[in-house]
């Protein structure tokens, strides 16, 4: 091995052991994308590293002191044809070095196109993996609606399942035309609609009332934690009340309820939150992926958590 640079704080036993931990795991060694490193739980505080295919991104949310000489520990460690590593700058902000043009990647049997721009994350959430596995294995012959697509990833992997419709809801054309993008190197389709969620649900139900829409069989809602707008206005756990409303409206058989807000239900479960609102639903936690679990799931990194993911299913009546 590469001798490796002294350069406070890199981890560099811990990630090496984690790396091997993956390279020998039977549910994770035939993977080509999977996420390397998950902070604290793999002994890296702050550090979250993740294989897209033939390249990896590197992020560090601590401070970096040195990132030239963590760049350069990193291409020891990782070798490939791409590497980013973002890290916060001397006044907090994000900043990178490495790779910045696209490359594409392999997961679940589909190509995706990774873009290296730190602004707006690389266009898959490994942390999603399971989500998107189990969307993909109930898709077939369902209409679907995947509320805060973002690039579409719901969509396409409920696409290649067999779906009978998909539509995607974003405010973002940028993220749509990345979502038709991804579509279009799967051959594979499905509809864009460039809107707020609040407005296409009311738009929705306004239309399943009057008998001019049909409901949806399955529901993604996965949003970020953070909306566009201004101060609290960005802070996506005030849709939650409103939103999870309609999605009891609209009568669908299935749920998917993604919380990605850290912060959020401080003193009680996701799993608690949702039931008080979703009374009629039965409701089982989706396990995560082991690569996003990490060695120890209980090391709870203080810059970062796996999401709560909740599948919600409406008793036939």
């Amino acid at each position: 091995m590469s001798t490796i640079t002294n350069s406070a704080p890199f981890p560099q036993k811990n990630l090496v052991t984690s790396l091997s931990w993956r390279e020998n795991h039977p549910q994770l060694r035939e993977r080509s994308t999977l996420r390397l490193v998950a902070g604290l739980s793999d002994g890296c505080p702050a550090w979250l590293i993740d294989r897209y295919g033939p390249g990896v991104t590197a992020t560090h949310y601590g401070s970096t002191p040195k990132p030239e000489v963590m760049f350069e520990n990193l291409q020891k460690l990782l070798p490939g044809e791409h590497l980013l590593f973002k890290f916060r700058d001397t006044d907090g902000r994000f900043d990178s070095l490495g790779t910045i043009e696209p490359w594409n990647c392999n997961s679940l049997g589909l190509k995706w196109e990774v873009r290296p721009d730190i602004r707006h994350d690389f266009g898959l959430f490994l942390d999603t993996h399971a989500s998107r596995t189990w969307v993909n294995s109930v898709a077939k012959n369902k209409k679907i609606l995947n509320l805060f697509s973002y690039t579409c990833g719901f969509g396409l992997v409920a696409a290649q399942g067999g779906a009978h419709q998909v539509t995607n809801i974003d405010a973002s054309k940028d993220y749509l035309d990345w979502g038709r993008l991804n579509a279009d190197l799967n051959g594979l389709d499905f509809r864009n609609f460039e809107d707020t969620v609040q407005k296409y649900m009311a738009r929705h139900l306004r239309r399943l009332e009057s008998s001019k829409d049909q409901a949806y069989d399955l529901i993604v809602a996965d949003p970020p934690a953070f909306l566009v707008g201004r101060g609290d206005d960005r802070l996506g756990r005030k849709l939650w009340p409103k939103l999870l409303s309609q999605l009891k409206m609209t009568q669908a058989p299935l749920l998917l309820l993604i919380n990605n807000d850290r912060s959020f239900l401080k003193k009680r479960s996701w799993l608690a939150f949702v039931a008080e609102h979703l009374p009629a639903y039965q409701l089982e936690v989706l396990p995560h992926s082991p690569d996003c679990l990490g060695q120890d799931p209980k090391g709870m990194d203080p810059h970062y958590t796996v999401p709560d993911v909740l599948i919600a299913r409406r008793p036939l009546p």
